[in-house]
């Protein structure tokens, strides 16, 4: 019976407040901070030349700015769960980025973003033997935290049909871990248990694109290959001396992008991606959030579509806006009770320029399914996420010709 009570209460207790059901497992859920425009294109866009806002998907197109340019955006997710029945919801900031023109081949940038977040809570009830009876009590672990980003590099364009370009990673992050327990279940906490996490690393990203002779057809591929990655343990515990672990090294995921842009009649471009991700078999052997987990290798492909907007002065204010859908399917990098997590969803967007057409308003809504070790028990997860981001710029360092 007490077993039996523990399971519901786990599935009814289970990860409240938080982003996702898989978000304690590896690194926790990818955040999706890649630009507005590109999120409403099936996440697609490595191989797509922007002006105004900046593709932080591939460093090559860091050149041939037009303006000098501040972005930033923020998300809004819904997550449902209707076997359970769970829901919630969640808002947040995902990043924002500078960018500015040097010469009209070589572009800068930095900026700032989430990678991955985690966000979970279990609570469980159950009892142990102690002499001739049993003693229940309430066990409550949660876990926080996450690894950001801060990326600095440049574009350099070689010719018409080449471009190259460089960006340089910083990871930064923790993980904390809190567990308590109460024994006969009387409100207070008779024992706890925190854990700290550490991680720190660095990335650079090399990536070149090719645009044909007439413009129409663009090919890109992008490279992120980690260098150093390291992280430290801290441990407290409600009886005995604190401990601490020193650094040790972590064998961060490298990953590889390939991307495609097709410009087609009416003004539309056709958009593909495809990522994969080389995961070590070991990695979530010592780090893991609440249990350890097998890790695998992730891979993404996306296709999107955009409806460009008119470029004729006199045309109407729906003529001039950028409409978007896609559709992508990704897997995470870790496996649990050998089942793959993945995810698949569509996306629509909207880009609405504004003070002059050198700003714009891009916004982005995603409907996804997210499918592994809960589907068979409880479902899958559905979220719906609202995404808006914004890129404020103006014409800073252009020399104006005297008459």
């Amino acid at each position: 019976m007490h077993k039996i009570l523990a399971f519901i209460l786990l599935f009814l207790m289970v990860t409240f407040a938080q982003n996702s059901f898989y978000s304690s497992y590896g690194f926790g859920i990818e955040s999706r901070s890649l630009p507005v425009r590109m999120i409403g294109m099936g996440n697609t866009g490595s191989a797509v030349e922007d002006s105004l806002s900046l593709n932080t998907l591939n460093p090559a197109f860091w050149n041939g700015f037009l303006t000098t340019s501040l972005q930033g955006q923020v998300e809004s997710s819904f997550l449902n769960v209707p076997e359970i029945p769970f829901n919630n919801a969640l808002s947040r900031f995902m990043g924002f980025s500078f960018k500015l023109p040097i010469t009209k081949k070589i572009g800068v940038a930095f900026g700032l973003m989430p990678k991955t977040r985690v966000h979970a809570k279990n609570t469980f009830v159950d009892s142990a033997k102690f002499i001739d009876s049993f003693v229940s009590y309430k066990y409550s672990v949660e876990a926080l935290g996450g690894i950001s980003e801060f990326f600095i590099g440049g574009g350099y364009r070689i010719n018409p049909q080449w471009r190259v370009g460089i960006k340089t990673k910083l990871y930064f992050g923790n993980y904390i871990n809190k567990g308590s327990a109460d024994i006969n279940n009387n409100g207070t906490v008779d024992s706890y248990y925190n854990r700290r996490v550490t991680v720190n690393g660095s990335q650079i990203g090399l990536g070149v694109a090719w645009v044909d002779k007439s413009g129409e057809l663009c090919l890109s591929g992008y490279i992120d290959q980690s260098i150093k990655f390291k992280y430290k343990t801290d441990y407290d515990y409600f009886y005995g001396p604190d401990s601490t672990i020193g650094f040790k090294s972590l064998n961060y995921p490298s990953s590889y992008r390939f991307g495609i842009s097709k410009k087609l009649p009416m003004n539309l471009g056709f958009n593909t991606d495809f990522r994969f991700t080389k995961v070590s078999s070991s990695l979530f052997n010592d780090f893991y959030q609440f249990k350890r987990t097998s890790s695998k290798d992730s891979y993404f492909i996306g296709i999107g579509l955009e409806k460009l907007p008119s470029d004729r002065k006199d045309s109407k204010f729906l003529a001039k806006l950028f409409l978007r859908i896609g559709t992508y399917y990704r897997t995470e990098p870790f496996y649990y009770l050998q089942k793959k997590v993945e995810e698949s969803g569509v996306s629509f967007g909207i880009g609405v320029p504004f003070r002059r057409d050198l700003s714009r308003l891009d916004l982005a809504i995603v409907a996804a399914k997210r499918d592994g070790f809960l589907n068979e028990k409880t479902g899958s997860e559905k979220v719906i996420s609202l995404h808006i981001g914004i890129t404020t710029g103006g014409i800073w360092f252009k020399k104006s010709k005297r008459r």
